[in-house]
């Protein structure tokens, strides 16, 4: 006989049952809290005890992301060959569209499962900014690999770190590099974004006290076609005379960008952040950009460091290429990761980032330490110039 609920009466062998169902469920959703920081180290402890720890990886799809899987790949290979870390670490990929609102969702997406005790994030400023705050509110721990936006370590974030220096050190060099090779007259084209606009702001103020003029400052959207770009190149060549180009923007823009501008008359040096020392954005170049194309790096492949040069080889002989500055980022945070879990002997987030203060690293884009905002420490940044088919460190006089 049915009850009104269409549901079968219960017998007395199947109540057992399902009281028993009944207890775990009361007993499973009595570890949960209203707090999100609480039931995410609740749940990551549990994982750690059954030998895995689950690290989200977050891209967007708008950069070539090669080889950046590529150097979390080895990291992992190396970690485990070494026994680096104590328990297994799982990788899982996310990949969102290039907009903030899609980088949120993936945010989320990532959040809703209390299991991920880290995100490692490969995504631009615009998308790392907001998504950070989210991060934040579930007591994730965020190691950004990419995004050099100064907001992302003055937001009291104790859970935030990052391998990548800010706009602020990016630009500083970017203007030392000017000085130094007599480029006193700059033009500045800039993507109107956090980062674009940031990195711009920054390299304009510190040109001043280098006696750098800037003669004119021009911002496009991330949605720009190429006209326009051939419109603000060609009323530069007719309006302004100086005798180098700041290019502050992302890929694929800057690559077409730097080749209307050669296909339009301007061959003056060209300048960018790290965003020029990328295999996509290199693999545009060819001879007649030798020594006209300027970058700044957080990657010296010609580095006398160990760390480095054996992350180079391992590299190269893993998969025929050399790595780049987004490859060294990737392998350096997974390493450092792997090394503060087993220094802990945690995954649990707060205890975790305990474990990434509490010590210097000596891995790829090192050695550097971390301060009370999580940024890095101790670390140089690299001048390059482009010659014979890649960007080559300048070394001091």
């Amino acid at each position: 006989m049915k009850n009104i609920y269409g549901i079968s009466k219960v017998s007395g062998k199947n109540s057992g049952v399902i009281m028993l169902l009944c207890a775990v469920c009361i007993l499973f959703f009595s570890c949960k809290s209203d707090d999100p920081v609480k039931n995410r180290a609740y749940f990551v402890a549990k994982l750690y005890e059954s030998g895995t720890v689950k690290i989200a990886v977050e891209q967007s799809n708008e950069v070539d992301d090669t080889p950046v899987q590529n150097a979390l790949k080895l990291a992992q290979k190396r970690i485990k060959a070494e026994k680096l870390c104590p328990v297994e670490i799982e990788l899982v990929e996310f990949t969102d569209e290039p907009v903030p609102t899609s980088g949120m969702r993936t945010a989320y997406e990532i959040c809703s499962d209390d299991e991920f005790a880290a995100v490692i994030s490969y995504t631009i400023s615009d998308i790392a900014n907001p998504n950070s705050l989210i991060y934040q509110y579930h007591g994730l721990l965020m190691f950004n690999i990419i995004s050099s936006s100064p907001k992302l370590a003055g937001r009291n974030n104790s859970l935030y770190f990052s391998n990548m220096p800010a706009d602020t050190e990016i630009a500083e060099k970017a203007v030392e590099i000017c000085a130094k090779n007599g480029f006193d007259r700059v033009l500045i084209y800039y993507l109107d974004s956090d980062y674009g606009m940031s990195l711009a702001n920054s390299y304009e103020m510190n040109c001043a006290s280098q006696n750098i003029t800037i003669v004119n400052r021009d911002g496009y959207s991330a949605s720009a076609g190429e006209a326009e770009h051939i419109k603000n190149i060609k009323r530069w060549s007719k309006n302004f005379a100086y005798n180098a180009v700041f290019l502050a923007g992302q890929m694929p823009e800057v690559q077409t960008i730097y080749r209307l501008m050669r296909e339009n008359g301007i061959q003056c040096p060209v300048i960018g952040g790290d965003t020029f020392d990328g295999t996509a954005f290199v693999s545009s170049l060819d001879k007649s950009d030798n020594g006209k194309v300027f970058a700044v790096s957080n990657f010296d492949e010609e580095s006398d460091n160990p760390v480095v040069q054996r992350f180079f080889a391992d590299y190269m002989e893993e998969y025929g290429c050399e790595p780049d500055q987004g490859a060294l980022q990737a392998y350096d945070a997974l390493m450092v990761l792997a090394k503060a879990i087993a220094s802990s002997n945690s995954a649990v987030p707060s205890e975790l980032a305990e474990s990434l203060r509490a010590n210097s690293w000596d891995e790829c884009a090192g050695p550097y330490s971390f301060d009370k905002t999580g940024s890095m420490c101790g670390n140089a940044l690299t001048g390059k110039v482009y010659n014979d088919g890649k960007f080559k460190t300048m070394r001091q006089d």
